[in-house]
């Protein structure tokens, strides 16, 4: 904990120097550290060693069958396997530390694009220590490139680019099933839809019931899930979403509020995001209940954290937005803290590993 919290804290310290125009490179440096910490990293998430087990279970010489339903990963998965599998262990090692380049790649181009940047920081902060975006994405590997690809093809969501989006979404599923739930998502941009404020109540009041509701639906989105996503039932959620009860509760739930009421205020563009944000959120009450829901609400998390900025940025009151901004950085701070006091995630994140302390280097 202590040295990921020590990397976090420098890193949210250079982006916060990046808002000025002579230190704008500052913010790739943080990301570049970022970098280099997940490229060395070595049995840290609980899906480390189990990808790296499976990895040297694949007969480098092996005839790849992408149509083997039997198969335990998806067919873009077990092709990048492949790829670096003649090469043994030092093969993932170096296929880590690509998909680690793509990773920082795409959340420093998604911040830099979106975020103000008197605000880099914050949005860094919360990729940071919001424990279901960076820490779970080390983890969840396949899952992480799928979601890498899907910011990606967000361009292609504002160009209205048909053709270039389900592309991407179609390479998304190729390493994680669960991205099939990004091909309605075009209808964002198809409908053109406005969140005027009858829009609003009405998300709003999908957003109530599912918290005090969502139990009903849980034996039919089970049953649903057991029929047409089989090998994704074993998994619990890690997504990271915390909501609680109270006054995190309400929390939770004014965010929403002013993200809905926020977004017809915004550029086409951004309103985007706001959009999938607003999934986020509505997919975060009933994802606690239904477990492989947490795994599909991952994909539009990372929304939130360009999201936040731009809300505290349009915010007319300095007052009620620095509130609102130290609250949510206090709640996030004890959502870390508290990941690594679970015991779920404790003994595979507790410690920090390179590489280096591997037997193969």
């Amino acid at each position: 904990m202590i040295t990921v919290a020590m990397l976090n804290i420098v890193m949210v310290y250079l982006a916060f120097f990046a808002r000025y125009r002579r230190w704008e490179f500052l913010l790739k440096v943080s990301f570049l550290l970022l970098f280099i910490f997940l490229a060395l990293r070595y049995d840290f998430g609980n899906d480390y060693m189990a990808y790296l087990k499976d990895f040297l279970k694949l007969d480098p010489f092996s005839t790849i069958d992408f149509f083997n339903d039997k198969s335990k990963y998806e067919p873009g998965w077990t092709f990048l396997c492949h790829l670096f599998r003649p090469f043994d262990t030092m093969g993932f090692f170096a296929m880590t530390a690509v998909l680690a380049l793509l990773n920082c790649f795409v959340y420093y181009r998604f911040i830099k694009k979106y975020v103000p940047p008197n605000y880099y920081w914050l949005a860094v902060f919360l990729y940071l220590f919001n424990p279901g975006l960076m820490l779970i994405h080390s983890s969840a590997m396949r899952q992480s490139v799928a979601i890498s690809l899907f910011l990606l093809s967000i361009d292609s969501l504002y160009k209205k680019n048909a053709v270039g989006y389900f592309l991407c979404i179609a390479l998304a599923i190729s390493f994680h099933a669960s991205a099939v739930i990004l091909l309605p998502v075009y209808l964002i941009v198809l409908c053109n839809w406005n969140i005027n404020k009858i829009a609003a109540l009405f998300l709003l009041s999908a957003y109530i019931m599912f918290i005090f509701f969502g139990k009903i639906l849980k034996p039919e989105l089970n049953a649903f899930i057991a029929g047409h996503f089989t090998k994704y039932t074993i998994y619990k959620a890690q997504s990271g979403v915390e909501i609680g009860t109270g006054l995190g509760l309400l929390f939770y739930s004014l965010l929403f509020v002013l993200i809905l009421l926020y977004e017809q205020y915004q550029t086409k563009e951004n309103a985007i995001v706001f959009k999938i944000a607003i999934i986020s959120y509505l997919l975060m009450p009933i994802s606690l209940i239904v477990m492989i829901l947490g795994r599909c609400a991952m994909y539009f998390q990372p929304a939130t954290i360009v999201v936040m900025p731009i809300l505290f940025a349009n915010m007319k009151s300095r007052l009620i937005s620095y509130s609102i901004m130290i609250l949510l950085l206090i709640i996030t701070i004890m959502s870390f803290n508290g990941f690594f006091q679970s015991k779920i995630w404790e003994k595979r994140f507790g410690t920090y590993h390179t590489i280096f302390s591997s037997s193969e280097i």
